[in-house]
C-alpha cells in the first residue's frame, strides 16, 4: 500500500452541521503534530470532532478522495487527557500499515516509472515510424533505393 502525498496543511471545518464540533485543544495536537517520544511523525488529516449530543469524541481522517472517514471513537464521557491522546497514538503506530514510508522515494519512484513509460512509449513510436517509412519505401520502386533492411544488432553480450 503506497502513502499517499498530504498536503503542508489542511483546514479543518470547525462544525460540521450542527451536531460536530472540531476540538482544537494542546492535548489533540500530537495526532496532527506528531510526538517524536512516541514515534509519531503526526498525520494533519487527522481532527477530533465533538458529537454533541452524546458528548462523544470521534477522530475523523480526511481522505484523498476529500471525504472525511472515523478512525477511532472514545469512550462516553471521555476525558482528552495526554495519557488518552497517547494511547490513541500507540493504537495509530500498531494499526497503520504505511509506516516508514518515505515520501521522497514515493515522489522519485513516481518520476522514474513516468520517465520509464515516456522512453518506451518513445522507442515505440520510433519503430513504428521506421516500419511504415521501410514499407513505403519498399512499394515505391524509387530508382537507385536500396530498402533492403539491415540485420538487427543484438545489444545483449
Amino acid at each position: 500500500m503506497e502513502r499517499e502525498l498530504t498536503y503542508a496543511a489542511v483546514y479543518h471545518p470547525e462544525f460540521i452541521g450542527d451536531e460536530w464540533q472540531l476540538v482544537d485543544h494542546p492535548t489533540v495536537r500530537p495526532l496532527q503534530n506528531g510526538d517524536p517520544t512516541l514515534g509519531w511523525e503526526g498525520d494533519v488529516r487527522l481532527a477530533v470532532y465533538l458529537f454533541k449530543p452524546t458528548k462523544r469524541f470521534v477522530l475523523w481522517r480526511l481522505e484523498h478522495d476529500n471525504e472525511y472517514r472515523p478512525v477511532a471513537q472514545l469512550p462516553e464521557d471521555a476525558e482528552l487527557t495526554f495519557a488518552l491522546i497517547n494511547k490513541l497514538i500507540r493504537r495509530l503506530i500498531e494499526i497503520d500499515q504505511r509506516r516508514g514510508a518515505n515520501p521522497l522515494d514515493v515522489v522519485e519512484g513516481e518520476m522514474a516509472r513516468r520517465a520509464n513509460d515516456l522512453a518506451r512509449i518513445r522507442q515505440d513510436r520510433i519503430s513504428d515510424f521506421a516500419d511504415k517509412l521501410h514499407f513505403g519505401l519498399a512499394h515505391s520502386h524509387l530508382p537507385g533505393v536500396d530498402v533492403t533492411r539491415p540485420r538487427q544488432v543484438s545489444s545483449r553480450r
